[in-house]
């Protein structure tokens, strides 16, 4: 099982990663450049993920960028509401590198 930390190296190897610490920068951010994918935290400062991906999904620049939750909360409820608001996978922490691999070859090839 990888961290965090770790499971970015890995993937760095294989795509671009850009890591983005609160829901307000993603937007800033997403108004310049638009993300082939987002691995989103449920957990995170100013807004939660699942208020995020509603917004992400109202949004008809952003509503097709496939979202995938990678969190530490692994309660069904949780993985039921991420996947109902329109994420493509829920993820939880500590991750399968491997798994997470075939998930994202899925959504962007390579790797």
């Amino acid at each position: 099982m990888a961290t965090l930390n770790q499971g970015k190296s890995l993937l760095q190897a294989y795509y671009k990663v850009y890591t983005i610490q609160s829901a307000v920068i993603l937007f800033e951010n997403l108004e310049h450049y638009l993300p082939d994918l987002i691995l989103l935290d449920v957990e995170m400062p100013e807004m939660n993920g699942f208020e995020v991906i509603k917004k992400l999904k109202e949004d008809s620049r952003y509503r097709d960028i496939p979202v995938i939750f990678l969190t530490s909360r692994s309660d069904e409820d949780s993985r039921k509401e991420g996947l109902n608001l329109g994420a493509v996978d829920f993820i939880t922490k500590p991750f399968d590198i491997d798994r997470v691999l075939e998930i994202l070859r899925k959504y962007l090839g390579g790797a």
